[in-house]
């Protein structure tokens, strides 16, 4: 019984001492894939037990301070994405070409290293098995001699291995290799502006595990997550705040969502500098960093009443990796780096216009502006016509600019003027061009939204000039019409909505207009009248003898000349309204 204890005691010894001869390799430093030099692609790996083996891309480099370190020098088919195939690697011989499934010895070793200097190394020449699982984890194994101790050891790795393919410009940053879950504190949110690819804010969302300073770098080691963030715009200082929400990976830049990293070039003197533009999470160790570039996940994130928030991230690296992050603290807000132009608008978000409550529109023709005929037309009355949306409502005011023949509005689209003449530019000869839309003022005037206050009677608490936009017109009556309106204002906000063939009340008669512009016009003050006929682009003076003619604009500009005794071409001429001079009198008439 003695003899059977002692030895099941020195069995159990024994495995303990097979277990301990297990060595761990928790981290993969690099996995290169090079297809251009070789026959059969190589896949060169390199796995450490210790966190602070780096590789430099650009030198070629390893450094560590102290630990083991596995180089592996295999061969595999290709793939792509690039991507370490599963299999058992055998190692050849001197003689043996590259072939799938194979390593090199010959570059393959076991070393270990202290204070940065190679203490010893084994070569690998046992099978070298390699397992990858549905989620992209990986675990190595193969068996050498121990460097220091000299006794069989049986190593393994287990994670995951991002590889880098050699034709590919590396990162300029080290990266990150290993999940992270981490809590963080508060931090600093700053504000970059209105991105011109989606006409949305953008904030980089800083929050800190450590201590950091007024400008968001990091006082000591921990970690820092940065979020590139996009929401509605802000044009005042004063309305800038961190938005609360689920923002998903994309890069769109649309709202609620946040932007994925990447490297660019920065121009710094006479040089370029790379940096990483959109989201990532860096970890400061011993005065050093390394990067997480994050590609896919949810970012969520509240706040109270005190400027505190909390809320959690969970996402993925472009190397795989699995960052969690979850954070509680103030926040502070900071808008050095953005631009805020100055605007009359006073809305602080994009409208969707709500037209539901209104029957009908209206319409008044104002004459002539800058060589156009113009048109006012109300979806919604400033004047308190309509009783559904006196107490709070939308209003649209649009000035049609239209040719200058025309008695109504007509279908198409109509373009917001990237102009806008005051009265003095008008005077002095300022023109539009047909088929727009006079942008907005500090008045009434022009193309504006407005909102009427909820509660009170027929007062604005939102006004916003249109600067920019569109709005496209259809109608088969010129009663019933349809307004498809994308338009802007001078804050960049949207305003967006449609009149959806609803009737437009004229506060003008249309047939009066009509046959003033009708193409026939009398001069009075004459005892011989003198009548012009216009037949298409035909102009046919009767009762003028045989006096010069001159046909000018409406700013006095000769654009054809002839006699009262033949017809005068006018084909060339634009469709507008022109005045015809013969024997000092001025004769209106309509080209179409």
């Amino acid at each position: 019984m003695k003899k059977f204890l002692l030895t099941t005691a020195f069995m159990a010894l024994g495995i303990i001492a097979a277990m301990a001869s297990t060595k761990e390799l928790s981290y993969s430093v690099v996995a290169i894939y090079d297809e251009a030099g070789y026959d059969v692609p190589n896949y060169y790996v390199i796995l450490s037990d210790s966190e602070n083996a780096k590789y430099d891309h650009l030198k070629g480099s390893l450094s560590i301070n102290e630990g083991y370190v596995l180089v592996l020098d295999m061969y595999n088919s290709a793939t792509n994405p690039a991507a370490l195939l599963p299999g058992t690697y055998n190692p050849k011989d001197a003689t043996q070409a590259d072939a799938p499934g194979v390593f090199d010895p010959d570059y393959s070793d076991l070393s270990y290293y202290k204070d940065g200097k190679r203490q010893g190394t084994q070569r690998i020449t046992a099978p070298v098995t390699v397992e990858c699982d549905e989620a992209g984890m990986y675990t190595i194994t193969t068996t050498t001699t121990d460097p220091v101790t000299n006794e069989t050891c049986d190593l393994r790795y287990t994670g995951r291995i991002p590889v880098t393919n050699s034709n590919e410009k590396p990162t300029a940053y080290v990266m990150m290799k290993k999940d992270v879950d981490v809590t963080m504190n508060g931090g600093i949110a700053f504000y970059q502006g209105v991105t011109d690819y989606s006409n949305n804010g953008v904030t980089y969302i800083n929050l800190y595990s450590g201590e950091y300073d007024s400008n968001g770098a990091m006082k000591g080691d921990g970690f820092n997550l940065a979020m590139m963030v996009a929401h509605k715009r802000v044009t005042q200082k004063k309305d800038f705040a961190v938005f609360p929400g689920t923002y998903t990976n994309a890069g769109s830049l649309d709202r609620f969502t946040w932007y994925p990293c990447r490297e660019i070039e920065y121009p710094f003197g006479d040089q370029t500098v790379t940096m990483p533009f959109g989201s990532f999470i860096r970890e400061r160790k011993d005065g050093e960093y390394t990067y997480g570039y994050l590609e896919s996940g949810e970012f969520t994130i509240n706040t109270d009443e005190d400027g505190n928030v909390n809320g959690t991230l969970d996402a993925i690296t472009n190397l795989g990796y699995h960052i969690k992050v979850t954070f509680s603290g103030p926040m502070l807000l900071n808008t050095d780096n953005a631009t805020f132009k100055s605007a009359v608008s006073n809305l602080t978000d994009d409208v969707d216009l709500d037209f539901s409550k209104l029957e009908t529109g209206r319409i008044w023709h104002t004459g002539l502006k800058g060589g156009c005929r113009s048109f006012i037309v109300d979806l919604g009355s400033p004047a308190g016509r309509d009783e559904s949306i006196n107490y709070g409502g939308d209003l649209l005011r649009m000035t049609f600019l239209s040719p200058a023949s025309d008695a109504a509005i007509k279908p198409g689209l109509y373009t917001t003027a990237s102009y806008r003449w005051n009265e003095n530019d008008l005077n002095a000869g300022g023109t539009y061009e047909p088929m727009s839309l006079e942008q907005g003022f500090v008045t009434d005037e022009g193309t504006r939204y407005a909102h009427f206050k909820d509660g009170s009677y027929c007062v604005y608490d939102l006004l916003g000039p249109i600067h920019e936009g569109t709005v496209l017109v259809s109608t088969d009556d010129y009663i019933n019409y349809t307004f498809e309106i994308n338009l802007v204002d001078d804050a960049g906000f949207e305003i967006k909505g449609k009149w959806d063939n609803k009737p437009i009340e004229y506060f003008y008669s249309r047939d009066d207009l009509e046959k003033e512009l009708s193409g026939i016009t009398v001069a009075t003050g004459d005892d011989t009248q003198v009548k012009v006929a216009v037949e298409g682009r035909n102009i046919m003076v009767l009762n003028g003898g045989d006096a010069d003619i001159r046909l000018v604009d409406l700013n006095g500009r000769t654009v054809a000349t002839g006699n009262a005794t033949t017809t005068l071409d006018a084909s060339s001429l634009p469709s507008n309204i022109y005045i015809l001079r013969i024997n000092n009198q001025s004769i209106k008439i309509a080209l179409k």
